[in-house]
């Protein structure tokens, strides 16, 4: 059966193609990105007799999402083939569609890649000689397109696609001018955007709920020991000091430089595995408890944490279940399932919870990994806003962990780098449907410091 698409997936359908088919569609995380671009591509289809479409995604599991939604829409393609390192034959596949689209037997082949595989020399050379023996039209579609913007992928992108799609919920690079601008020179500017507030207070009159559901949003503020703070104070003096030696005042400039990305990354490390967010948590998980709302619930964590997290639930007695990137496909297939089931309580994931998989009975998020890239808070974001029959609302619970008054505040370069990690609060607050009380939350700990 057909996917039948949203009125707002069709206007960006529209959008596209009347932008010659070039541009950037902003999504929102759950709100259809995917089966749009697939829509785009059907239409696409109906016009051009013969294509070659590139699809390119972060990762393979994305890739394969990819291909399970095209079966899904029902889309009238010669020929589906995943490209990348997860499939040997890949490249012999590719090829011997190639031939079969010169001798006039596929009209419309479609070639599924990771970001990676797409600016390498086989894909290159695959690319190349369509262009060249002008057999298909060649269109690209880059999921996740701000991916595409770093440096090397950049570089070896091919310039033979005649139409450009790119797709993201945040399609900006965090803090890199030159990628973004590569993006936008690339792809085109963005012709349609809907954005998180959009989908959380506008009704889809298809379903008479809204795209995604209306979030109550919980900023949990901690602070960084005394020892934390020994270390963070003497990273941000090195910054500060070698920032002011280069003249480097924008954020973004500060990672052209190998040194000061090394002392940035330093001072994150120092910001995510501060042990702060374990009281924080305990607290967060005696709220739920007495609300008799533990289950259907996700815990976003980093790596060095996730043990300590576990050993947390293990004695409050709570039923939880690492969702990590080690689990097999039929193991994660389970575990969802007696998620699902509400026969596990928590799910407490690394990566694999950020990007790419569906939970949608999910309810409540409690945020341990700090992060001041929008993209990856704005796709934890999404996983718990998706539609669900019994979900009315979802509830999100930040633990943001600053850095006590370091004295540098006055600093032009340390006022940025509290002003960015500041805007993540604001972005996550800004659509929820508390965000007064939780914007003025943020506001009182800002004039803590300087603002």
């Amino acid at each position: 059966m057909k996917i039948h698409l949203h009125s707002h997936q069709l206007s960006a359908i529209d959008a596209w193609f009347n932008n010659s088919r070039h541009g950037i569609i902003s999504m929102a995380t759950g709100t259809g990105k995917t089966f749009t671009a697939i829509g785009a591509v059907d239409k696409l289809f109906k016009e051009v007799e013969k294509n070659a479409v590139f699809i390119s995604a972060p990762y393979s599991h994305l890739v394969t999402q990819w291909k399970i939604s095209i079966e899904r829409y029902d889309l009238k393609a010669d020929s589906v083939i995943e490209c990348h390192s997860g499939i040997p034959n890949w490249y012999e596949r590719a090829v011997n569609a190639l031939r079969k689209v010169k001798l006039g037997i596929f009209k419309s082949v479609i070639f599924l890649s990771t970001h990676n595989t797409i600016v390498g020399e086989k894909m290159n050379n695959l690319i190349e000689e369509i262009a060249l023996d002008k057999v298909a039209k060649l269109t690209i579609i880059a999921d996740e397109v701000h991916g595409i913007g770093s440096r090397m992928r950049r570089e070896n992108l091919s310039n033979h696609f005649e139409n450009r799609l790119g797709l993201s919920a945040t399609p900006k690079r965090m803090y890199d001018e030159v990628g973004n601008s590569f993006l936008h020179e690339y792809f085109g500017e963005v012709v349609f955007e809907f954005s998180l507030c959009q989908a959380v207070n506008n009704v889809n009159p298809d379903t008479l709920r809204t795209y995604l559901t209306p979030y109550y949003y919980y900023p949990i503020p901690c602070y960084l020991t005394d020892e934390e703070m020994k270390k963070y104070s003497e990273v941000t003096e090195k910054i500060i000091k070698k920032a002011n030696y280069l003249q480097k005042f924008n954020y973004g400039d500060l990672e052209d430089d190998p040194e000061l990305q090394k002392l940035l990354f330093k001072r994150s490390k120092i910001l995510k595995a501060s042990v702060s967010k374990y009281e924080a948590l305990h607290r967060i998980l005696n709220l739920l408890k007495a609300h008799g709302k533990i289950r259907k619930t996700i815990i976003f964590c980093d790596e060095h944490l996730i043990d300590q997290v576990m050993d947390i639930l293990n004695t409050e007695k709570i039923n939880a279940v690492k969702f990590i990137q080690e689990l097999s496909k039929q193991e994660r297939e389970y575990v969802l399932k007696l998620f699902e089931e509400e026969q596990i309580d928590i799910l407490v994931g690394i990566k694999m919870l950020d990007e790419g998989v569906d939970v949608p009975g999910v309810d409540k998020a409690i945020i341990l990994s700090s992060s001041t890239n929008p993209r990856e808070y704005i796709q934890k974001l999404g996983r718990v806003l998706r539609i669900a029959p019994a979900k009315k609302f979802a509830y999100v619970y930040d633990v943001v962990v600053f850095p006590k008054p370091t004295g540098f505040e006055s600093d032009r370069v340390y006022k940025r780098i509290l002003e960015v990690e500041f805007s993540r609060v604001e972005i996550m607050a800004q659509c929820a449907e508390n965000a007064f009380e939780a914007i003025r939350s943020v506001s009182e700990i800002k004039r803590g410091f300087f603002i």
